[in-house]
C-alpha cells in the first residue's frame, strides 16, 4: 500500500489533468455576465468596501446570499482583472482543497469504522479504500458546473468548507479542553453558509457521522452537545434570514414551480432523487439547463412510479440504517442530505442539475466502495479486480468529464451540446441563439432559431430573436415576425419592435404598444429608460420625467449597489430642457450606489 502523500499526490495530479483543457475557456454566457462581468462590486475590493460585500440587499432583484462567492471574485479582479484564466487559478484551488479534504476526513472515518465495513477491512487498507472515493468524487463528470463554470464558484467554496467543517467534527473529542477543532467545526459550517446555503444540512451530517459510530446515544447527545447545538443554532438563524431575504420571491418561485410540474410534491422529490441515483452512477447527456418535462406528474407514469419506489427505498434504507446503525447510513446520509435543500425548494423550477450533486457524489462513490468491501469480504481473491474495477470506472468518469468540460469552451459549444441531448428544449435553442450573437455569428444564431420554430412555429422568444436578427437584412420581415410574437410574449418582442418603431419615427405607436403590454407588470429600469425615450421622441416630455423618476426607483429597489443611472436621467432633463434638474442630477452624482442617488435626487 502507497503512503498516503502518494496517494494526495496522485488526486492533485489526475483532478488537475482531467481539467487541464479549461485553461483556455472563456466566461459563458449563462450567468456568467451578471455575477462576474457586470457585477461592480467585485471591482472595488478595499479594507472600506469589504462590508458592503456582506449587504444582504447587493443582490435584491436576485434570491441570493453568497457573500463570499462574490468576495472570491473580487479577489480574482484585483489580480487578474477580467482574465477568466486568473479566475479558474482559485476555481480549480478550492476544487483540489475539497478533494484532498474529502480524502483525509475518510481516512479518519473509514479508520475508525473499518471493524465494522463490510469483511472488517484491514488498517492497512483503509489509504486505499479513502483514495478510491475521494478519486471517483474527483473525476465525477457532474462537477464540471462547478469546477469549469465559473458561476459555480459557489459550489467549490462551500464543498471545500463543508468537508473541512466535517473533518473538524469528526476530529473532535468531545471535551471543551480541547476546543480547537470544535471552533474549525463551527467556522468551516459559518463560511459554508456565507459561500452557499446548502451548508444548512451540516448538523445532519454531524449527526450521521457520530451515529454510526456505535457509542451509546445518550453519551454521545452529551459529549457533543456543544457541537450540535452550536450548529444547529447556526443553521436555523441561516433559515430563519435566507428566508426573510427571499419572502418577496416565494409567490414568483411557488408560481413557477405550480406551472411546470402540477403533480402532488412526493411525487416530484422521488423522480428527482431517482433522476440523481442515475446521474450519480452513470452521469451521461449532462446539461447545464435540464427540460422540467424529466418529470412526469401523472401518477400513474412510469417515472412517477420509479420515483416512488426510489423514494420508499431510500426512506426503507434510512430507518434500517438508523435502527442498525451502519456504516451504510453514512453513505446514504451523504447522498440524501444535501440534495435534500434543492428537491423541497427548486430554485426557479430548476428542479434538476447536476451541480447540486456536488456533495451527493460522495455518498454514490463510498456506497459504490463499501460494495467492492463486501464483495471482497465474501471473496477475497477478488481484491485486485476490484480495486482495477473502481480504476476503470473512475477513468470512464474522467474521460466524460473531459468530453464535457470540451463544451465550455464558449456559450455557443455549450448549447449547441445541450441541444444534442435534448433537442426539442427550446430554452436551449434561446440561449444558444443569444450565444452565437454575442459571439458575432449571425448565421449560426438563426440556424439555432429556425431549429426552434421547427419544434414550435409559435413559440414566442425565438420568434423574438429571428425578428431581431432579421430587422438589419430585411425590416419588413423581421417587424412582421415580431408582431406574431407578441401575443404570447413576455416582453422581449415588445421591447424590440418598440426600438424598431422609434428608430423608423413611429414613436408613438412604439409608446403605446409597450404601455399596454406593462400596464400592472413589474418593470426593469432598461424598460423605463426605453419608455422615457420613446415618450420624449414623441413630443411628451411630462411623460419622459415621469418615467425619469421611476428609472432611479427601480435601479436602487433592483440593485441598490449597483451604479446610478445618472446618463439616461441627464439625456431625459436635457431633452426636456429641464435645467434645474440637470443640476439636481449633477450634485447627486457623486454618489457611488442607485440607493444613495435617489436619495440625493430626493425621489
Amino acid at each position: 500500500m502507497y503512503d498516503p502523500s502518494v496517494y494526495v499526490a496522485l488526486l492533485v495530479l489526475l483532478t488537475l489533468l482531467v481539467y487541464a483543457g479549461t485553461w483556455g475557456h472563456g466566461f459563458v454566457n449563462y450567468d456568467d455576465d451578471v455575477t462576474i462581468i457586470n457585477l461592480t462590486l467585485i471591482r472595488e475590493l478595499s479594507l472600506e468596501r469589504l462590508p458592503a460585500f456582506f449587504r444582504p440587499d447587493i443582490h435584491r432583484g436576485l434570491p441570493e446570499y453568497m457573500p463570499l462567492k462574490n468576495l472570491s471574485y473580487a479577489v480574482d479582479h484585483a489580480l487578474f482583472g477580467l482574465d477568466p484564466r486568473g479566475f479558474r487559478v482559485q476555481q480549480q484551488l478550492w476544487y483540489l482543497a475539497a478533494v484532498v479534504l474529502l480524502y483525509g476526513w475518510l481516512r479518519d472515518v473509514l479508520g475508525a469504522l473499518r471493524e465494522r465495513l463490510p469483511g472488517a477491512v484491514p488498517e492497512a487498507r483503509v489509504p486505499l479504500l479513502a483514495f478510491l472515493v475521494a478519486l471517483l468524487f474527483a473525476l465525477h463528470p457532474a462537477h464540471v458546473e462547478s469546477v469549469t463554470w465559473l458561476s459555480g464558484r459557489k459550489d467549490v467554496l462551500s464543498g471545500a468548507f463543508m468537508l473541512g467543517a466535517l473533518l473538524c467534527a469528526f476530529r473532535w473529542s468531545g471535551q471543551l479542553r480541547a476546543w480547537g477543532y470544535l471552533a474549525g467545526a463551527l467556522l468551516c459550517m459559518v463560511l459554508g453558509l456565507l459561500s452557499k446555503p446548502t451548508a444548512v444540512v451540516l448538523p445532519a451530517l454531524f449527526l450521521v457521522q457520530d451515529w454510526v459510530r456505535r457509542e451509546p446515544l445518550v453519551q454521545v447527545l452529551r459529549a457533543r452537545a456543544p457541537l450540535y447545538l452550536g450548529s444547529g443554532a447556526l443553521a436555523l438563524a441561516f433559515i430563519l434570514f435566507y428566508t426573510g431575504l427571499t419572502s418577496e420571491h416565494a409567490g414568483a418561485l411557488a408560481a413557477v414551480q405550480d406551472r411546470l410540474f402540477e403533480g402532488a410534491a412526493p411525487l416530484r422529490w422521488g423522480q428527482q432523487y431517482a433522476r440523481y441515483v442515475a446521474i450519480g452512477i452513470a452521469p451521461l447527456g449532462l446539461s447545464p439547463l435540464l427540460p422540467p418535462e424529466l418529470l412526469d406528474p401523472r401518477p400513474l407514469s412510469v417515472a412517477s412510479l420509479v420515483g416512488v419506489g426510489v423514494l420508499v427505498v431510500l426512506i426503507a434504507a434510512t430507518l434500517v440504517g438508523v435502527r442498525r446503525r451502519s456504516p451504510w447510513l453514512l453513505a446514504l446520509g451523504l447522498f440524501a442530505l444535501p440534495l435534500l435543500p434543492s428537491v423541497l425548494v427548486p430554485a426557479w423550477g430548476q428542479y434538476l442539475a447536476a451541480r447540486y450533486m456536488f456533495h451527493a457524489v460522495i455518498g454514490v462513490a463510498l456506497a459504490l466502495v463499501l460494495a467492492g468491501a463486501m464483495l471482497v469480504a465474501a471473496r477475497p481473491q477478488l481484491v485486485r479486480p476490484l480495486v482495477l474495477a473502481a480504476l476503470g470506472l473512475a477513468g470512464t468518469w474522467g474521460l466524460l468529464t473531459v468530453q464535457y468540460n470540451a463544451t465550455w469552451e464558449r456559450g455557443s459549444t455549450l448549447w449547441l451540446g445541450a441541444l444534442e441531448h435534448h433537442p426539442r428544449f427550446t430554452a436551449l435553442h434561446e440561449l444558444g441563439a443569444g450565444a452565437a450573437v454575442a459571439e458575432g455569428d449571425r448565421a449560426l444564431a438563426v440556424g439555432i432559431l429556425s431549429r426552434c420554430l421547427e419544434v414550435d412555429a409559435e413559440h414566442a422568444p425565438c420568434l423574438a430573436q429571428m425578428g431581431e436578427l432579421l430587422l438589419v437584412p430585411s425590416p419588413e420581415q423581421g417587424e412582421a415576425m415580431l408582431r406574431r410574437a407578441l401575443p404570447r410574449d413576455a416582453g422581449p418582442a415588445h421591447r424590440v419592435l418598440a426600438r424598431h418603431l422609434l428608430r423608423t419615427g413611429r414613436a408613438a405607436e412604439g409608446l403605446a404598444l409597450l404601455e399596454a403590454h406593462l400596464e400592472g407588470r413589474p418593470t426593469a429600469a432598461a424598460t423605463f429608460a426605453l419608455l422615457a425615450h420613446l415618450a420624449s421622441a414623441a413630443g411628451q416630455g411630462d411623460k419622459a420625467l415621469g418615467y425619469g423618476r421611476h428609472i432611479a426607483r427601480a435601479a436602487a429597489a433592483n440593485h441598490p449597489a449597483s451604479p446610478p443611472p445618472a446618463a439616461p436621467l441627464r439625456a431625459i432633463a436635457q431633452r426636456a430642457g429641464d435645467a434645474e434638474l440637470l443640476e439636481r442630477i449633477d450634485a447627486a452624482a457623486h454618489c457611488g450606489r442607485s440607493d444613495c442617488f435617489l436619495e440625493a435626487l430626493g425621489w
